[in-house]
């Protein structure tokens, strides 16, 4: 199969499971990692989670993943997730239109660390940040001890019903 209809056939699997999720849990707020996140990691991820910001009344559902490529595009698609984690190396095409702006979340440290993903928002015409860089200095790789191969970047997704929670969640990992 050529790599052109191969993209055809990932775009019209996409437009099939982003059909099919609309009857997605609005009461569980899920998390994906797509890098190099152990998956002996998640209970630790609750816990510090649950220690920074309490319990809240959604489920938080983390997901672990390798990194494929095709699956990190079809979560994406199909709207799976809340807040995203992934492998800087993944040739992910950064559009900031379905990203949630996170300006005023963090430091102009990690601001001008995170200098790719600063974009024009369509919105307000003004320049937001919409991804982190998520490296070795991150709190929540530095204190869950993960070596990373690779740099990450995370984002929230503009399509959650739990955008202010997803934000928290991503301020308090930072």
């Amino acid at each position: 199969m050529g790599k052109g209809a191969l993209n055809i056939f990932f775009i019209f699997g996409f437009l099939v499971l982003s059909a099919c999720s609309s009857g997605a849990n609005d009461e569980k707020l899920s998390i994906y990692f797509f890098g190099d996140v152990p998956r002996d990691r998640e209970e630790q991820l609750h816990k510090m989670i649950e220690n920074e910001i309490g319990e809240v009344e959604e489920e938080i559902h983390i997901s672990i993943e390798p990194v494929q490529h095709e699956r990190i595009l079809v979560v994406i698609a199909a709207q799976e997730g809340d807040l995203y984690f992934i492998d800087q190396s993944k040739d992910v095409f950064f559009d900031p239109v379905g990203l949630v702006p996170l300006d005023g979340l963090f430091s102009d440290d990690a601001r001008e660390g995170s200098r790719q993903y600063v974009a024009e928002d369509e919105e307000t015409g003004e320049e937001q940040l919409f991804a982190v860089s998520i490296n070795e200095q991150t709190r929540f790789i530095d204190e869950l001890d993960i070596e990373l191969s690779n740099a990450m970047f995370a984002f929230v997704d503009k399509r959650s019903t739990h955008i202010e929670l997803s934000k928290k969640i991503l301020e308090a990992l930072y």
